[in-house]
């Protein structure tokens, strides 16, 4: 993940998304586990009802492991692989995204605002969804830590650029 700047373009925050972000992927790992224990609990018990049950349990057992292997593959590893993707890199010019190969930048230029939405229970300054507004919309980046600071530096860089005059602006600043 190298970043190309230009030549008065320096780095001012690089992070990645807040661990918090972990915490459901998390709890469904709790869960399945404990499903997991529970049915081969009872899976372990079938031979003891007779008759066809017997012959199935190992193939009740198996299909159980596949069932919650797939399940831990779709809610447990593959939202901590994207977490382990996604980087956030704050410049004085502009602000990116990477979630593994696919980047997006949005210039500073372009923002007409920015709003830090902490998130339930994560205090004065913790983790968060920085909400950058455009005048073609809007673009969301969520679990920044530490979001209200983040929301500061995106402003604080913004007021630091160059004010460059619209096309067509009257007067000394081009044609009328």
């Amino acid at each position: 993940m190298r970043v190309e700047l230009s030549e008065r373009e320096c780095v001012v925050v690089r992070t990645r998304p807040h661990p918090r972000a972990l915490l459901g992927p998390a709890w469904a790992f709790v869960a399945l586990t404990g499903l997991a224990g529970v049915g081969q609990g009872i899976a372990s018990r079938l031979p003891e009802l007779g008759g066809g049950w017997e012959q199935a349990a190992p193939f009740l057992s198996w299909g159980l492991w596949g069932v919650l292997g797939i399940a831990a593959i779709a809610w447990v590893l593959r939202p901590l692989w994207r977490w382990t993707r996604r980087r956030y890199v704050f410049t004085n010019q502009r602000v990116i995204s990477f979630e593994g190969r696919r980047r997006r930048d949005l210039p500073l230029g372009m923002l007409t605002g920015v709003d830090p939405r902490p998130g339930v229970g994560a205090g004065r300054d913790g983790a968060g969804t920085l909400v950058l507004f455009t005048e073609r919309g809007q673009a969301s980046l969520k679990h920044v830590p530490s979001v209200r600071r983040a929301a500061d530096v995106v402003r604080r860089s913004h007021a630091a650029l160059p004010w460059v005059p619209p096309p067509g602006t009257p007067g000394r600043y081009g044609p009328a």
